[in-house]
This record gives structure tokens, C-alpha cells and sequence, in this order.
């Protein structure tokens, strides 16, 4: 979709030293503080994507743990009922939320599901996989407080 030539290398440069210097410590990624031992999540590939902004980021996550118990039920009422649209969709909203705040074991698991469900693959096979992303939202869950504490360091 990008053009040939210098306007696209260019787009492809990393970025010099000088020019992250210059960034104001606002604009600059903002790591997570301290080391940190999350499995669930890569708290510095999220703050990546939300540009540091941590308050931002925790808000989100904060959001993520609120609305995760509906999401999981929608999920599994799918399987129940044999809505495989119900599940994919669902599938695919995990995986985006999880996606976006660098939860990748989930994210992985949620793909691996909505990709089975969408080959139309047997439901009963497909149920491991969910058990899958049932263990690592519990995993995210149980990390919760860990990831909260670390963006308010």
C-alpha cells in the first residue's frame, strides 16, 4: 500500500538517537517501573502501544478486568448453545482487548480459538482451546494487583 522509493524508506527508518532525544518525557514510551514479573503480560509491549501513558493504560486494564467475567460468559454461553458466530465473535473481541494491553498468552489462545472456529472446526475440540483462554484470563486475574501496582510505582 506504500509507495516505492524514498518516502517509504524513509517511513521505514528507525528513528535516530537525536530525534529520541528530543522527545519531550511526556512523548517518550514509558517502561513499566522497576523489574516486574508478570507472566500474563507484557506490561512494556502495553505501555508501547499506549505510548507510556500509564493512567491510560491502567484505566483500560482496569476496564479489561471489569468487562472480562461478561466476555467469558458470552464465550461459553456460544459453546453451550452451539452459536459458533456467538463464540468467534467473542473469540475475536478477546483477542483484541488482550492484544492491545500485551497479554499475549491470551491473546495467542483467544486466536487460536477464533481461527478454529472460523475453519469450522468441531466444537468439542475447539472446547480445549477455551480451556486455554479460561486459564489465562484466571492467570490474568490472579496478576491483577502486581500489574496495578507497577504502573503507580
Amino acid at each position: 500500500w506504500l509507495p516505492a522509493g524514498p518516502a517509504r524508506e524513509q517511513a521505514e527508518a528507525p528513528p535516530s538517537l537525536a530525534s529520541l532525544e528530543s522527545l519531550s518525557e511526556a512523548q517518550a514510551p514509558v517502561a513499566a517501573a522497576g523489574p516486574v514479573s508478570i507472566e500474563s503480560l507484557d506490561l512494556d509491549a502495553g505501555l508501547f502501544f499506549f505510548k507510556g501513558n500509564r493512567a491510560l493504560y491502567l484505566k483500560l486494564f482496569d476496564n479489561f478486568q471489569r468487562s472480562q467475567p461478561a466476555l467469558l460468559a458470552q464465550l461459553q454461553q456460544g459453546f453451550a448453545d452451539g452459536d459458533r458466530e456467538l463464540a468467534q465473535r467473542s473469540a475475536h473481541t478477546l483477542r483484541g482487548m488482550a492484544g492491545t494491553l500485551g497479554a499475549k498468552p491470551l491473546a495467542d489462545a483467544a486466536s487460536r480459538l477464533e481461527s478454529d472456529l472460523k475453519a469450522g472446526g468441531d466444537l468439542v475440540t475447539a472446547s480445549a482451546v477455551l480451556m486455554q483462554v479460561e486459564q489465562c484470563l484466571a492467570m490474568l486475574q490472579d496478576e491483577a494487583e502486581p500489574v496495578r501496582r507497577a504502573l503507580q510505582d
